[in-house]
């Protein structure tokens, strides 16, 4: 599926099989960019990344990372490829994580509510969350993060923002499509990098 608009900016996502895809598709017309375009995983040309401006990384209600990695090969080749910048989104931000040698733990049962953040790190990019609460939808939690990653936020689930170190890879837990005021300032701060 592709959508134009009239400014250059690219945005491609990858829809690991969210419900939320369409509020994802919406947020992205918000920033008025040239192309939205959507994916299924699996779909991915790694010689055409390098075409847009943002790679999001949906949620997803399918098979788990641990144990799929064959099924989610090429996106992690992507995330360890990609110089653009990358928004996971719950299994999104668990694909990051995963990637970069973090720790995943089952919850005792899924996690489907509001919740506070306390945030760890004040950033330009953790002020988008500071006020409001997230909108939780996930079965896992990133218990420990890799050596190239750091949270900048948590919940009493777990890490819920992480950042890489270096690259401008950034990996939420919760769904900010599901409010349109932050995950349009979500957005348009990662297009601005």
């Amino acid at each position: 599926m592709k959508i134009c608009y009239n400014l250059a900016m690219k945005i491609l996502i990858i829809d690991n099989n969210s419900r939320h895809k369409n509020q994802l598709i919406e947020l992205a017309r918000d920033q008025g960019c040239n192309s939205v375009t959507l994916m299924g995983f699996g779909e991915i040309n790694l010689a055409k990344i390098s075409e847009f401006d943002l790679i999001i990384l949906s949620g997803g209600h399918g098979d788990p990372i641990i144990n799929h990695d064959d099924e989610y090969a090429f996106e992690i080749e992507l995330i360890k490829l990609a110089k653009k910048p990358i928004l996971g989104i719950c299994l999104g931000c668990e694909l990051i994580a995963h990637t970069f040698k973090s720790t995943l733990e089952l919850l005792k049962e899924r996690e489907t509510s509001e919740l506070d953040l306390e945030l760890l790190e004040e950033t330009p990019f953790t002020q988008i969350f500071s006020k409001i609460k997230v909108h939780e939808g996930h079965r896992w939690y990133i218990k420990t993060l890799g050596s190239t990653l750091k949270a900048l936020a948590k919940s009493k689930d777990g890490i819920e923002i992480i950042q890489h170190k270096i690259k401008p890879i950034y990996g939420v837990q919760f769904h900010p499509e599901l409010d349109p005021s932050a995950g349009r300032n979500l957005i348009h701060y990662l297009l601005s990098l």
